[in-house]
């Protein structure tokens, strides 16, 4: 559920593009959407957040000094979820090991030396099943 204070991920995303590339056009040719889109987007932008975020001039724009400390938080807070992301991504790829086993052989030989075997597999992912 968003929370009510914070923009759309789209918008902060076409932000994100729009201050790296310094050009609406650029930005409209990353996301394949029109300049006038992105124009639009930005301008939604800042009326969420009751600041400008871009000067205007003709056919060029740059980042205001609002604009300037957006774009270091934003570019952080996409930069954790791309890194959040991919550990998620790289969790789904290891491999599931099963076990099923009654609890007291799961507790006298397994558990204890759970840890050595993960060591040397860590792209193994152990589930140990005792439930009888």
């Amino acid at each position: 559920m968003p929370t009510p204070h914070l923009p759309s991920l789209n918008l902060i995303r076409v932000f994100e593009v729009a201050a790296r590339r310094l050009s609406f056009k650029d930005a409209a040719n990353e996301l394949f959407v029109s300049p006038p889109a992105v124009s639009h987007q930005i301008k939604a932008l800042e009326e969420n957040l009751g600041v400008t975020l871009f000067q205007r001039e003709n056919r060029k724009i740059s980042l205001t000094a609002e604009g300037k400390r957006y774009y270091l938080h934003v570019k952080r807070g996409l930069d954790l979820i791309d890194t959040a992301t991919l550990a998620v991504r790289k969790e789904q790829k290891k491999r599931r090991f099963v076990i099923n086993t009654l609890p007291n052989i799961a507790t006298l030989l397994l558990f204890p030396n759970i840890h050595e075997f993960q060591t040397k597999y860590p792209d193994l992912t152990i589930q140990i099943d005792s439930d009888t």
